[in-house]
């Protein structure tokens, strides 16, 4: 046999005449397992033909051939030949089984299933993996086998059924995504054949009436198990192989009354195989192990993981990253059952079991107990859950969502266990964060769902010596961040996902949920919170107060704390806070001073607070000399912006925006914020589509950054609300003012930009509108908008299209404005304006609410509505119910606020209640509150509505706060915030 050294040094010389180094190495490895294992003879070389042969005991000889540069190698022996391709080669080598597989016959074709082979059995699955059987077998008889048109069939059929059916869009949508993803199409947004087939077999039917259960339960059958190849040895061991429509594969290995079931997994790139052998009898598990393998330096390596080890970092960026745990993949074994799906992870202090095979309660507690460490806690990341967006419908939560086809919904620890399939959760950040807290928690972690720049986490602190460590479980990678304080730790923690804002230690985010609610919230708070175990608990009673609106009983938590010493700058920012939503502008601003005493006066969150504070509290002149000195300052400002200044720089421009006396000023600023915004990336997103390649892919990469695109609406819509505000005061912008011009890029370029799907499509044309309606004239764009025809089919809505510009464009924009929310956002806008007398403004909505009805009904004969556009509709008609004294209408939105049974939509709901019903009649306020309480039974939105009503009359705040009393006559708080708001406004 040749030694190490000299097979070594031949690879070596293969290697340099025929391929990159990576496939050169990949045939070393191969022939370096046979050497270990004792059966190479010798190695030829053939270096004119760059070939090399293995010569294998007894003779026999397998040649090496480089056939293409495509990858793919030949082995052959003999006259028999199998092409097979190079990721093919190392799962052989990862398998580490001590046998190669040798060559199945040509005339098999598409060398797909079960083959014999001279030294073993090769299982050759449809998506590329190999696994193989040792020992010499014969072919028995094979079952039927499995005809890909018999799925293809079913499938087709069922996708018939659904677009037949009486479907809301969401659903339809989600449904035929998910088949997609069933039958192997590319689908984006992580949904793949493996949990689509969980999701069905699993008895998934989210949404879908009776009427089609039959036709799924047909594609359910086309998924079953199919005895495929039956072996026997010499020696007389018999084994079934059983393979499904979608790559699952089974062996029975009848005589030793054993069932062996293989299954692999992938976790950060560290492929995992997972083998459970059971007794086919009993039932009973009889051994299970699992086998890590990791890429290192281009090759993959195998082998069973012991304690003490530790598996090496993998060979890219996202890895490198140095924040991610040093211990990554922890000793474990994870057992799966007959179909490959995971029954319980072991460790060497526990077992846990997968969710769904034990109650909520069981999996939290095992959990807790079974998983101590980070590394071990983020197993269940790896293999109990599955990334999946959220529902687009709220109103069929256990919908998969898809990147274009989303909602959000926040499911609590019960729920996302509840909502397992195969063994497996369902959800994305923000719920995975939410089930890890609930077990962190258990384990006496102060830990909170962090909110972090686009995606949440389940967070904690823990000091080792005077080092300060932020801990993080993610759908990604468990990350440590070190920092010399609490502060310093959790800020990079923080700061790892985005740019983060002077002084966010003492404003970082977390999201709590308050009950009664689908959705959590996001609430400022210090660094102590994580720290302080009390003081925490204290904090958040707080924010649930904010969350009921009871600002009495807010008030009396923060002046306990500070009357007991606790002097902190927070504490005193807690307190501006809560006196603000209390109409105490006097009492916030002397607050905001004693938080800015003791903190960073410089803070320009503090200042952004003041100024808010001064306009609120009468001091117009004070706060107009401050903003306008602010608009000067930056009006001669030469050195570029920072993406982080954009967002404070925008709520202090939007302060202004309504003050005659600065409206040029605070236009010019927008203007010019515009303009040197097209020196940071958000250039990319302003700018029209003129097919420019390198424009385009700037702009492809910034699509999923949701600060570029915030901001990027957020400017078009300021500068269209200064437009706005300019008109309808009659007060022209000076001539050097080049807003509208900008405003027009922005809208035009940079919302269409950033667009996914006709639901996104359709807000950005009812935002064109409104800014186009202000620069030609409402009355005139109407007019336009009425003359055009409806679109005749949603295909025309297609979000990739490029766009034009000019009149050419605006007149291909027309019917989809028309067929757009526009006139419902119109409608609303009207009902809440002051500008106008009573008589005029119920004119105007009456000229919206017949339009707005067209519209919808349209879009619905278009099959377009989605939940967005019902929650646009719906309150719609209730600013006009409110308006124009119609019950039903009003009725009926509040039965769609019931029907929908989201957090966010409520509240919107709610303040447009109190916005426009304070401005009429009393009496219809008041029954309007009526029809509210009695349909919407949620009590925090009592008080919610009396504090909106109370920025428009202190009358009818009172009013809405008796009202809310009338329903929740024994609540407590509310009985308490009810004499705190007379104290507050005056009896």
């Amino acid at each position: 046999m040749m030694s190490r050294s000299t097979t070594t040094f031949l690879v070596a010389v293969l290697c340099a005449l025929t391929a990159p180094a990576l496939r050169a190495q990949t045939i070393g490895e191969l022939i370096r397992l046979f050497a270990l294992k004792g059966e190479v003879d010798g190695l030829k070389l053939d270096l004119m033909q760059r070939k090399a042969w293995i010569e294998i005991a007894g003779g026999r000889s397998i040649a090496v051939i480089r056939l293409r540069e495509d990858d793919e190698l030949e082995l052959r022996d003999g006259e028999r030949s199998l092409l097979i391709s190079l990721p093919l080669a190392e799962e052989l080598e990862a398998a580490d089984f001590g046998v190669l597989v040798d060559l199945c016959p040509p005339e098999a074709g598409t060398y797909r299933g079960i083959y014999l082979v001279g030294l073993g059995v090769a299982v050759a699955l449809p998506d590329g993996r190999v696994s193989i059987e040792e020992g010499l077998f014969t072919q028995g008889d094979t079952g039927p086998e499995i005809p890909d048109e018999d799925l293809q069939i079913a499938a087709v059929r069922f996708r018939d059924a659904l677009g037949g059916a009486d479907l809301a869009p969401a659903v339809l949508a989600s449904w035929q995504r998910l088949l997609g993803a069933f039958l192997g199409e590319s689908v984006e947004g992580g949904v793949d054949p493996w949990l689509a087939r969980r999701l069905l077999v699993g008895g998934y039917r989210a949404g879908l009436p009776d009427a089609l259960l039959e036709d799924l339960a047909a594609l359910r059958v086309s998924l079953c198990w199919r005895d495929c190849v039956r072996l026997e040895s010499a020696e007389g061991r018999r084994i079934v192989i059983l393979e499904n429509a979608v790559g699952g594969l089974l062996r029975r290995e009848e005589n030793a009354g054993l069932v062996t079931v293989r299954r692999e997994w992938g976790t950060d790139g560290a492929p995992m195989t997972s083998t459970a052998v059971y007794d086919q009898t009993s039932g009973a598990l009889v051994s299970a192990e699992t086998r890590i393998g990791d890429w290192v330096a281009g090759r993959l390596v195998a082998g069973r993981y012991q304690a003490g080890e530790r598996v090496p970092d993998l060979d890219d960026d996202r890895v490198k990253r140095q924040h991610l745990i040093a211990e990554r993949i922890p000793p474990h074994v994870l057992i799966v059952d007959l179909e490959g799906d995971p029954v319980a992870i072991v460790t060497a202090t526990g077992r846990v079991e997968a969710p769904g095979r034990a109650s909520p309660e069981d999996f939290l507690a095992g959990a807790a107990r079974a998983l101590p460490s980070i590394a071990e806690l983020d197993l269940i990341r790896g293999y109990f859950f599955s990334y999946v967006h959220d529902s687009p419908d709220p109103r069929v939560v256990d919908l998969v969502g898809f990147p274009d086809l989303k909602g959000e919904i926040h499911q609590n620890a019960d729920q996302i266990l509840a909502r397992a399939a195969g063994g497996v959760c369902l959800g994305d950040c923000d719920d995975l964060a939410e089930l890890y807290q609930n077990i962190t928690r258990r384990q006496g972690r102060l830990s909170y769902v962090m909110n972090l720049p686009a995606h949440a986490a389940c967070g904690w602190l823990r000091q080792d010596g005077t080092r300060w460590f932020a801990e993080l479980l993610q759908t990604g990678p468990a990350q440590r961040f070190e920092g010399a304080s609490a502060a310093e730790a959790l800020s990079r923690a923080y700061g790892s996902f985005g740019p983060l804002a002077e002084g966010f230690a003492e404003r970082l985010e977390v999201l709590l949920r308050f009950e009664g609610d689908n959705t959590r919230s996001p609430w400022m708070l210090g660094w102590r919170i994580f720290v302080e175990p009390d003081y925490g608990a204290t904090m958040v009673e707080i924010q649930r107060c904010w969350h009921m609106h009871t600002y009495g009983r807010a008030e009396t938590l923060v002046r306990a704390m500070l009357a007991a010493g606790d002097d902190d700058p927070a504490n005193w920012r807690e307190l501006s806070g809560i006196l603000e939503q209390a109409r105490d502008f006097a009492g916030a601003l002397e607050a905001l001073a004693r938080a800015e005493s003791l903190g960073d006066a410089s803070d320009p969150q503090l200042a952004l607070r003041r100024l808010a504070l001064l306009k609120s509290a009468g001091r117009l002149e004070e706060f107009r000399a401050i903003l306008g000195r602010r608009c000067d300052e930056f009006r001669v400002r030469k050195d570029a912006l920072r993406t982080a200044d954009l967002m404070p720089l925008l709520s202090l421009l939007a302060l202004g925006v309504d003050e005659p006396g600065l409206m040029n000023k605070v236009a010019d600023v927008i203007a010019r914020v515009m303009i040197t915004s097209r020196n940071l990336a958000i250039v990319n997103a302003a700018a029209s589509w003129n097919g420019d390649a390198a424009l385009d892919r700037v702009t492809a990469r910034l699509r999923d950054d949701r600060e570029t695109n915030m901001l990027t609406h957020l400017m078009a819509g300021l500068g269209a609300q200064v437009l706005r505000e300019a008109a309808r005061r009659n007060l022209p912008l000076a001539a050097g003012v080049r807003l509208e011009k900008n405003c027009e890029d922005f809208i035009v370029g940079g919302q269409f930009r950033f667009l996914e799907g006709s639901d996104e499509r359709l807000a950005a044309h009812a935002a064109l509108g409104w800014f186009q309606a202000t620069v030609v004239g409402p009355e005139r764009y109407e007019a336009m908008l009425e003359a055009t025809p409806w679109p005749g089919t949603g295909d025309d809505l297609q979000h990739d299209a490029p766009r034009g510009s000019g009149l050419a464009q605006a007149l291909r924009d027309l019917p989809w404005v028309r067929c757009s929310d526009y006139w419902a956002l119109a409608s609303n806008d009207v009902a809440i304006d002051d500008l106008l007398d009573s008589a005029t403004r119920r004119a105007r909505v009456a000229h919206y609410a017949p339009r707005s009805r067209a519209a919808f009904a349209r879009l619905r004969e278009l099959g377009l509505m989605s939940p967005r556009l019902l929650q646009a509709e719906a309150l719609a008609e209730l600013g006009a119910g409110l308006v124009l004294a119609d019950l039903d209408r009003i009725a009926a939105a509040i039965d769609a606020v019931v029907d929908m049974n989201d957090r966010d939509f409520r509240n919107e709901a709610s303040e447009l209640l109190a916005q426009v019903g304070a401005r009429g009649d009393a009496e219809l306020f008041g029954r309007a509150l009526d029809l509210w309480h009695q349909k919407v039974r949620y009590a925090p939105s009592g008080f919610g509505i009396a504090w909106a009503a109370a920025a428009i009359s202190s009358e009818r705040a009172r009013q809405a706060a008796e009202a809310a009393l009338r329903h929740y006559p024994d609540h407590a708080d509310l009985i308490a915030e009810r004499d705190y708001m007379k104290g507050r406004l005056g009896d």
